[in-house]
């Protein structure tokens, strides 16, 4: 007789076939699962957002204007102290003076606003005014102003301004390092002070006050801004 067959469907599987067909079963069985945000979820992040980024940027405009008034500060102390040095080791008055822009820098003798820029010369000549290269032989030569420094402007919204009649275009150091424009004895309050502001107005402003013995120093009260 013919022998006897098993049809493939009624086939058991192979020790080999068995791992891929109970595989194949569980994937069939299998439900995917699909992951992500609902719109409700959605709008509540962004609302979350909004609020951090709100609390967060006064803070982060404070840390710029903070930032940007120390280094202002370092700035003006820097110029007098630099100015002040220079006056006592070369033996002739050393000024800081308001510049206009002008390319060589020179004072302007007729603004107030420090905050267009300034610069430190040794007044070797003793006119109070600051020539470049007066004979036009491109070198400095003995007995002409000496250039030390030129401070570019404070940047916009900032403001630096005298609150006396001593510290409104300029400020003299003597050769013996005493300020020779300021006042003598005179209460600590009425020291000239150079007065810097910005948009906090005088909440956060601070001054630098010179007393005549050319000693400068930074104050964070009466304070008046433009």
């Amino acid at each position: 007789p013919a022998p006897y067959r098993i049809s493939a469907r009624h086939r058991r599987p192979s020790v080999s076939e068995g791992p891929t067909i109970i595989f194949l079963i569980r994937i069939r069985h299998m439900k995917i699962s699909r992951s992500g945000f609902t719109l409700v979820e959605l709008l509540i992040t962004l609302a979350v957002v909004a609020i951090v980024l709100a609390l967060a940027t006064p803070t982060l405009r404070e840390v710029i204007l903070n930032n940007q008034r120390s280094t202002q500060l370092n700035a003006i102390m820097s110029s007098l102290n630099v100015a002040r040095a220079a006056a006592v080791q070369r033996g002739v008055n050393a000024i800081v003076c308001i510049t206009d822009g002008a390319t060589p820098p020179d004072c302007d003798t007729s603004a107030t606003t420090w905050e267009d820029g300034w610069i430190v010369f040794a007044d070797t000549n003793g006119d109070a005014a600051y020539e470049a290269d007066p004979n036009g032989n491109g070198a400095w030569d003995d007995g002409e102003d000496f250039l030390i420094s030129h401070h570019k402007p404070l940047p916009d919204g900032a403001t630096l301004r005298g609150d006396s009649a001593e510290v409104t275009r300029s400020i003299t150091f003597d050769a013996r390092g005493f300020c020779a424009s300021c006042p003598q004895d005179v209460d600590d309050d009425e020291q000239p002070t150079l007065q810097l502001c910005d948009a906090r107005a005088e909440a956060e402003a601070r001054g630098v006050r010179i007393a005549w013995t050319g000693r400068a120093q930074i104050i964070d009260s009466d304070i008046d801004c433009p």
